[in-house]
């Protein structure tokens, strides 16, 4: 199966650059990444910026713009610049218009978009860390360990998530 191209917003970007596992995304292969100029821009520490630019000189995260010669995107972005930051607007309006999916942490956007646009729209960390177990790049020890690791950590606990493991059954 092909990967599917995946915007990454900087929630997902963020939470994975301040646990050290940027380097999950190069092991997830089910997935092609891209990143829009906004959520480039708002990667200000420089643990996850250089890792991020890294990635860009690498391919392994493709640049990508909001087309002002698509309206229907353009439309997409005024409407979630209403509910979502400027990031997560156009990171969602850009995978919306192709059909893509948005990686993102950030759990009012993600019900948003479970109620607006309808679920299996995004992937969260754990959906990256899970592939990269799935391929064999990760074992599940260190994706184990990196996943409680996440400074999102608590937000899956909260919801009945401890453990990656639970998640791979």
């Amino acid at each position: 199966m092909p990967p599917k191209d995946c915007v990454l917003d900087a929630s997902l970007l963020i939470s994975l650059g301040k646990a050290g596992r940027l380097d999950v995304l190069a092991k997830a292969p089910s997935y092609r990444w891209h990143i829009a100029p906004i959520t480039r821009g708002e990667l200000v520490r420089p643990e996850t910026r250089n890792h991020v630019e890294q990635l860009i000189l690498e391919g392994r995260i493709a640049l990508v713009d909001l087309d002002s010669d698509n309206a229907a995107g353009i439309a997409l972005f005024a409407d979630w610049s209403d509910r979502v930051d400027a990031g997560e607007a156009e990171s969602i309006a850009i995978a919306l218009a192709n059909g893509w999916l948005v990686g993102l942490e950030d759990l009012d956007a993600q019900r948003r978009m479970n109620r607006e646009a309808g679920p299996g729209r995004w992937i969260n960390c754990a959906n990256v860390l899970i592939d990269a177990v799935s391929s064999g790049s990760v074992s599940r020890q260190e994706a184990e360990a990196a996943f409680q690791s996440l400074d999102v950590y608590s937000s899956y606990v909260k919801v009945g998530v401890t453990t990656l493991e639970s998640l791979l059954k």
